[in-house]
């Protein structure tokens, strides 16, 4: 399955495009780019906004995360 971010890249806030079939829990983490877990949260829906403007501009890591499957992606935070 593969997740989509946009507009990437973004400077307050992101679009997470991702299929969700049916009710599986899924859950969002953020890294930075030496891998510190930056912050987590669960997602409910296909489009879900997600606030990044408390970040700091650089690299991140997306990784959304169900039971059996694990799918990253890039995010630059760039003001």
């Amino acid at each position: 399955m593969a997740i989509k971010i946009y507009p990437n890249p973004t400077f307050d806030q992101f679009t997470l495009g991702i299929e969700i079939k049916n009710k599986e829990d899924l859950s969002l983490k953020i890294y930075d780019v030496i891998g510190k877990l930056i912050s987590t949260e669960k997602i409910y829906q296909n489009d879900q906004k997600i606030n990044v403007d408390k970040l700091n501009n650089g690299v991140y890591w997306i990784e959304v995360q169900s039971s059996n499957w694990t799918e990253k992606e890039q995010l630059l935070i760039q003001r």
